[in-house]
């Protein structure tokens, strides 16, 4: 099997990618396990990439996408895989909200990259809107907007990621 690691280089506002990247590499050399770590350059590129790596996969083999930004990382890994036999997704929260690990027991495992490659996989329900799929939540109306201005807020001084949702 070989490992993919997403990294979206604006979550979380970007503290964690260099440390992040690090860790990925560090693991897999010491653990001898086939991966590569691509990072995003745009809103879009993650499913993208999935996608592509999942047309060009030989049949017979499989790969692992592991999702490293926030929700929207998450969202964009799970888009692009999904449809695909052989491909699994994992998650090793750098975003501002990581909704989605809340879901779960054992939150530290998602920042355990060993833990990650030796975990094995579940299947899990997918909400449809649209041709589109999404893990666990869909948000209309006054949450989008609250998306919305916290990601202007967020670019301001002094203010924190965290900070942004409140205001």
């Amino acid at each position: 099997m070989k490992h993919y690691f997403i990294l979206n280089p604006a979550a979380g506002s970007g503290k964690f990618v260099g440390e992040l990247s690090q860790r990925i590499v560090e693991t897999c050399k010491q653990k001898k396990v086939d991966f590569d770590v691509y990072i995003t350059k745009k809103v879009g590129d993650a499913t993208d990439f999935v996608r592509r790596v999942c047309l060009n996969t030989p049949e017979g083999e499989s790969a692992r996408f592991y999702s490293c930004g926030g929700d929207g990382t998450n969202y964009e890994v799970i888009s692009g895989a999904y449809g695909f036999d052989g491909v699994s997704v994992g998650f090793i929260p750098s975003g501002t909200g990581n909704d989605f690990i809340r879901c779960f027991d054992g939150k530290e495992n998602f920042h355990d990259i060993s833990a990650q490659l030796d975990g094995s996989t579940d299947r899990i329900d997918l909400i449809k809107c649209n041709d589109r799929y999404v893990m666990n939540m869909l948000n209309t109306g006054f949450d989008c907007e609250v998306a919305r201005r916290a990601a202007i807020l967020k670019k301001k001084p002094m203010i924190s990621s965290s900070m942004a949702y409140i205001m």
